[in-house]
């Protein structure tokens, strides 16, 4: 006889605390944040991402974050965000 036909539900399997670990520890090394330092030593200006499109994304921190931001196609257009303009 199956759970339906009783009229008990199946209760779904509830992840252990290391399947849960072990599912976020993945996502961390698929998706990482890489946090990005000025060029001129002013200390972390914005962040780096890559998103599950495959495109990376570049904010800037400051009172518009985490408004402030562009998508790029790699990372490394996404770091070169954060370079001063050249003149």
């Amino acid at each position: 006889m199956n759970s339906t036909a009783t009229g008990l539900k199946a209760k779904a399997k509830k992840k252990s605390l290391a399947e849960k670990l072990a599912e976020v520890a993945q996502e961390i090394r698929d998706y990482p944040i890489i946090a990005i330092r000025g060029a001129l030593g002013e200390g972390y200006v914005g962040e780096v991402a890559r998103l599950k499109s495959g495109e990376w994304i570049a904010r800037r921190y400051g009172k518009n974050y985490p408004n402030d931001y562009a998508i790029f196609p790699n990372g490394v257009q996404a770091a070169a965000f954060f370079q001063p303009a050249k003149e």
